[in-house]
């Protein structure tokens, strides 16, 4: 994404070089590093600073002609480190000018076809709070989950050159614009008991069921516990089959899969579900059936549909999500 911010300058207002900047923060609401005119790309390679003040275009005649200047940014938020959670866009006046002298100032956010995700706009009237101030948080980007989501700020600050990272970043923290990530619980227990009406995927009538649990983070999954074995049977009971994941804040969706054991063949599945974290009642034992999906394919279809089959198995599973407190 490009984030735009654009100006105009009152005529006969002399050099007024406003710049752009982007402050990096984890997920404690410490600084990380700013992306700035001297500093034009991040660590990472995710946030880029275009340059320092593209002329777009004047408007009016002569000693009442308006100069446009913007600069741009971009965020590839695919790219960003994940101990990253918190941006702030931050215009800064260089010179020692104030927004007395400026007379519009716009923020516009497009995605990589164009589209308009955001578009914010300072008039003169709403500048003239401003006016004794040379410094100006436009907008906080927090990442919720596996989102980002931004909020327009006005937030004003008097700096001289340097003070961005050392007057500024702790009046961000004191005004709670950066917030660090409290974890709303500390770590999730969860154990597997048992299953019936499981899928007869054998010739005796009878399956070799486990199950594998994986975390799903960015659409990838990475397996993290799997069960024992249990063999010749559609109602498995497992005694052993607990494990303890500790809270982190990509953590959202478990995903469960039940596999039929097979010794010279490829293992085959027996349906599988999603557990929602966010959803479980906090500080109590949530004892749960959790019925199986099962993917099926039709002729009448192009592709796979995965469809709710209750009686082909379900699962129960006890759970228990543990607060910070």
């Amino acid at each position: 994404m490009t984030f735009t911010m654009t100006w105009t300058v009152k005529p006969r207002s002399g050099e007024v070089d406003l710049d752009g900047a982007i402050l990096l923060f984890d997920g404690r609401g410490e600084f990380m590093e700013c992306v700035f005119w001297d500093n034009l790309e991040s660590d990472d390679g995710s946030i880029v600073h275009l340059g320092d003040e593209i002329v777009s275009e004047s408007s009016g005649e002569g000693e009442q002609a308006l100069q446009e200047e913007s600069e741009n940014i971009e965020v590839d938020f695919t790219c960003i480190d994940r101990e990253i959670s918190s941006l702030v866009l931050v215009i800064n006046i260089f010179t020692e000018k104030k927004f007395n002298r400026v007379n519009s100032l716009k923020l516009k956010c497009q995605d990589e076809q164009k589209n308009e995700i955001l578009h914010y706009k300072w008039f003169e009237a709403s500048l003239k709070e401003f006016s004794e101030y040379n410094t100006l948080v436009m907008c906080a980007i927090e990442k919720y989950k596996r989102n980002w989501q931004c909020t327009v700020m006005s937030v004003p600050a008097d700096l001289r050159y340097g003070q961005v990272v050392d007057i500024l970043v702790p009046r961000l923290n004191d005004l709670n614009i950066v917030r660090p990530l409290v974890p709303l619980w500390s770590s999730i227990v969860i154990s597997i008991k048992k299953g019936a009406g499981l899928a007869a995927k054998d010739l005796n009538g009878k399956s070799d069921p486990f199950v594998m649990v994986s975390t799903v983070i960015e659409q990838q999954q990475e397996v993290i516990f799997k069960t024992k074995i249990k063999h010749e049977t559609l109602n498995p009971v497992w005694k052993d089959a607990t494990f303890q994941l500790d809270y982190s804040p990509d953590l959202s969706i478990l995903h469960f899969n039940v596999k039929d054991h097979d010794r010279f063949t490829d293992d085959e599945n027996l349906g599988w579900f999603e557990v929602d974290i966010s959803c479980i009642p906090m500080n109590q034992v949530h004892e749960r059936w959790f019925p199986l999906n099962l993917e099926v394919s039709s002729k009448n279809r192009k592709k796979k549909d995965r469809i709710n089959v209750n009686t082909m198995g379900k699962l129960l599973l006890t759970i228990e999500k543990i607060s910070t407190d």
